[in-house]
């Protein structure tokens, strides 16, 4: 096996296209993710939308597609979740192919990218586009600043807590409890500079593109050696990190500050020395 190219990820696109195109009962296959605005590269995935006519025909649609799919090709991985109306293939060359189902009632986006590739209805557009607004809308009602600003107050007034735990782990040996208590944390703060910097950071999709002080200050928090002087060093750069965060937005206003935790954090590595 080898690992797929880019002329046979576009091959494998148009056989789907083209497939799809001559089954009744599909009225519209949809381009989503970053690949419908044309940002691809050598390795990039195939992610698509695919709306049905009617519901009683779903089944019969998600079988045609599989169907077509392994006539052309070889699969390492098939799986189809009927809940989510979900098929995932992972092709014998590693390109992995990843297709939702909808009926055109339903037709909705979940994603702010995509690109419709043909629709027999010319109403799947303005669909895709009213529902993600929509989305939008309820995103913005959801989280306004007032409830964002709540959440991460939350967050500067509780993280003592895993900041406490992650010095006590280093303290017994517990090196592996320190990692997870110190990721806690770390992906908190990750949330809030998404946020501030208005980039999703759901899987740290987009945490490469944080401004270069920003990746240098969370770089030192990384975990590269399970010792307790190397853990030690990174938790007090965590803390720093976190505090500095935390006081830009609401200064001396933090019930357990940085001051205490550091306090905590000298006392503790004191105990039985």
């Amino acid at each position: 096996m080898k690992l797929f190219s880019t002329d046979q990820r576009e091959r494998i696109k148009t056989q789907i296209i083209d497939f799809c195109k001559s089954n009744e009962s599909i009225l519209s296959l949809v381009l989503v993710g970053s690949g419908a605005v044309g940002f691809t590269d050598d390795i990039s995935d195939l992610d698509f939308y695919l709306i049905v006519d009617h519901e009683e025909n779903m089944s019969d649609v998600m079988d045609y597609v599989k169907e077509n799919i392994e006539k052309y090709n070889s699969s390492l991985f098939f799986q189809q979740m009927n809940m989510r109306k979900l098929q995932v293939y992972l092709l014998d060359n590693y390109l992995e192919i990843d297709i939702g189902y909808s009926v055109l009632s339903e037709a909705a986006a979940s994603k702010e990218r995509f690109k419709v590739i043909f629709d027999k209805t010319d109403t799947v557009e303005i669909l895709m586009k009213e529902s993600w607004q929509n989305i939008k809308d309820k995103q913005h009602l959801k989280s306004s600043s007032a409830d964002i600003r709540e959440k991460f107050k939350e967050y500067a007034d509780d993280t003592f807590h895993y900041l406490f735990h992650a010095a006590a782990a280093i303290k017994r040996d517990q090196y592996w409890r320190c990692v997870t208590e110190m990721e806690i944390v770390r992906n908190r703060i990750i949330e809030i500079k998404g946020y501030k910097y208005s980039f999703e950071t759901k899987r740290f999709r987009n945490v490469d593109n944080f401004p270069k002080d920003e990746l240098v200050s969370l770089q030192r928090t990384l975990v590269s050696e399970l010792t307790h002087d190397a853990l030690l060093q990174n938790l007090l750069c965590l803390v720093d990190l976190s505090y500095t965060e935390f006081e830009s937005h609401f200064g001396n206003d933090i019930i357990v500050n940085r001051a205490h935790v550091m306090e905590y954090i000298s006392d503790i590595m004191k105990v039985g020395s």
